[in-house]
């Protein structure tokens, strides 16, 4: 399968908002509590898409320099997604956050995740929270310099996450 990653388009955003819900509940699902698995929605889901690709660049660059990618298909049809920018956490470890890197399972071990996490992150110093279980993507984050440092919390959804981090950390 071919792939290109390119900045999204306003066009992009009802499938891009479906994409985010599906794998959300293909990956996580099992994860989460039923009322936030039941909370899911497209339409929500479609008008954040359409709040990041407003506020970003042509080139997919977000204010405070985040930046926010998607991977399509042959066919021009969003089948992963990156997000990455200064942390939104309190204290950080490293000064950059790996938001979000999703690829629909059929497109897992295609390369996209690589040539997404490559264009949207680079190799710079970042940290990202992991739905613990989520064996794959920590073996997945492993391979690209990221490892496991402790830190844990329980998000919205009700999924306790584990942090990784990449890089130099500041000292606390």
């Amino acid at each position: 399968m071919t792939y290109a990653v390119r900045p999204p388009r306003p066009s992009d955003a009802p499938a891009l908002g479906r994409l985010h819900t599906r794998i959300w509940r293909e990956t996580y699902g099992h994860l989460m509590t039923p009322e936030a698995l039941a909370a899911l929605d497209d339409g929500r889901a479609t008008a954040r898409w359409e709040q990041w690709i407003a506020a970003a660049d042509e080139e997919g660059f977000l204010p405070r320099g985040g930046r926010v990618l998607v991977g399509v298909d042959a066919d021009d049809v969003p089948v992963g997604f990156i997000i990455a920018g200064p942390p939104r956490d309190e204290d950080p470890p490293v000064d950059w956050q790996l938001s979000a890197l999703n690829v629909l399972p059929e497109h897992h071990g295609t390369g996209l995740a690589q040539r997404l996490l490559a264009e949207g992150l680079g190799d710079r110093a970042a940290y990202l929270w992991v739905a613990r279980g989520n064996e794959r993507a920590i073996r997945f984050y492993r391979k690209h310099g990221f490892e496991l440092d402790g830190a844990e919390q329980r998000d919205e959804e009700g999924i306790t996450e584990l942090r990784m981090v990449r890089g130099e950390q500041r000292a606390h």
